[in-house]
């Protein structure tokens, strides 16, 4: 019987302050707190140390967002398209993304701890090098996933492991034979 791992508590609500936002281009240092971001648009933006504390993101466009090397602590990201974005050698902490399309996403060596990874396509996503502890992962696609390693440290339910065989057959090397 594999191990259960204890839910993590779900992030904070952040303080109501709605933004609409167009925020795309260079912006290093970039700080958000207590925000919520509706209907937003960061795509190709460039935010390296990206700095985020009790902030929501729903139902906004982040393709190709470049967050690396930044801190996310108690962040919310709702329906989101955030194909190729990267967050790559950055903190996440109780970080939540449902519904969200995360196809080709960079975690490379992302630390994250309590992430929850609900109804999201990770399809394509790079977990090399990421170090996970006590975080989920339910009813999300994995085909492709680069880093398999990277999820050591997740929980997931069984009928997401067994859809995720392939991948995980894959990354070990195990071939499958076909019936005679």
């Amino acid at each position: 019987m594999p191990a259960r791992a204890r839910e993590p508590d779900p992030p904070r609500p952040p303080v109501e302050h709605r933004v609409d936002l167009e925020l795309t281009g260079e912006h290093p240092q970039l700080s958000l707190a207590d925000v919520i971001i509706d209907r937003g648009n960061l795509a190709n933006l460039r935010a390296v140390g990206v700095r985020a504390t009790r902030v929501v993101v729903k139902a906004s466009r982040l393709t190709g967002a470049a967050l690396n090397e930044g801190r996310l602590t108690d962040v919310v990201f709702s329906g989101c398209s955030a194909d190729l974005v990267s967050l790559s050698f950055s903190g996440l902490e109780r970080v939540t993304f449902e519904d969200c399309v995360l196809t080709n996403a960079a975690f490379l060596e992302a630390r994250l701890y309590a992430v929850r990874f609900h109804r999201c396509r990770l399809d394509g996503a790079d977990f090399r090098a990421a170090r996970m502890t006590n975080c989920q992962l339910r009813g999300c696609s994995l085909d492709g996933i680069e880093g398999v390693e990277g999820l050591r440290g997740c929980a997931m339910e069984w009928p997401d492991i067994v859809a995720a065989a392939g991948t995980f057959a894959a990354a070990l090397g195990i071939g499958v034979l076909e019936d005679n």
